[in-house]
């Protein structure tokens, strides 16, 4: 019987993802640094399981204007940005209880008290490499049309954000539009540019940055 390597894959990824913060606080207690550690570690994994995919990546990336791919990823990353703040704020203006700001500022805000250096890892590093690569590699390897594959891989983002509030509350569920439009405008870049996981790392990045550098600067504070 032919094993498809690509969905066993896939799908080890997935489960890894939902229980490697137990794994690893079951054996190291939950402490910052326990949680630093289990975000590279399944870092780790995610990045050698997609070596070969990154190394051809990086390449296609230096073979263009460097800067230029830069300023393309700040220009989507703002205009994700914007969209992304509209959306949340149309939705405030219905459901006020919804909360003002966007769900990925308040993830940032919600971890700011552990520490500074756990704060840049989890949303410079993690977020922008090992989220990435799951939810756009992972399932690219086994969803191939393009139109299912952005729908089944915004949905499954949009979820996962939202998995583990009260799913019996219909404001968790109005919390995950924000989250699966910005999966679906991301995932339509992502395959508009010949699957380029390297640009999606750059939007993603600066994406984080811009509420980030807010909370760093102490700006509204």
């Amino acid at each position: 019987m032919k094993v498809n390597v690509g969905l066993f894959k896939t799908l080890f990824l997935f489960i890894f993802y939902l229980f490697y913060v137990k794994i690893v606080s079951s054996i190291f207690g939950t402490t910052e640094l326990s949680m630093i550690f289990a975000d590279l570690l399944y870092l780790a994994v995610i990045v050698y399981c997609y070596k070969d995919k990154l190394s051809e990546c990086r390449k296609k990336m230096f073979k263009k204007n460097i800067g230029k791919q830069i300023l393309r990823a700040i220009g989507y990353a703002l205009l994700l940005f914007v969209i992304y703040m509209a959306v949340g704020a149309v939705l405030f203006s219905f459901y006020p209880e919804l909360g003002a700001s966007d769900g990925n500022t308040e993830a940032i805000y919600s971890i700011y008290s552990v520490a500074t250096v756990y704060l840049i890892i989890k949303t410079l590093v993690f977020a922008t490499i090992a989220e990435e690569l799951l939810f756009k590699e992972a399932i690219r390897d086994i969803i191939k049309p393009n139109v299912l594959y952005i729908i089944i891989s915004s949905v499954i983002y949009a979820f996962v954000n939202i998995m583990y509030d009260d799913l019996s509350l219909a404001v968790t569920w109005l919390y995950m539009i924000p989250y699966l439009l910005f999966a679906i405008l991301l995932n339509i870049i992502y395959v508009k540019n010949d699957d380029n996981i390297c640009l999606v790392f750059l939007i993603k990045f600066f994406y984080n940055l811009i509420p980030l550098a807010v909370l760093l600067s102490g700006v509204g504070a």
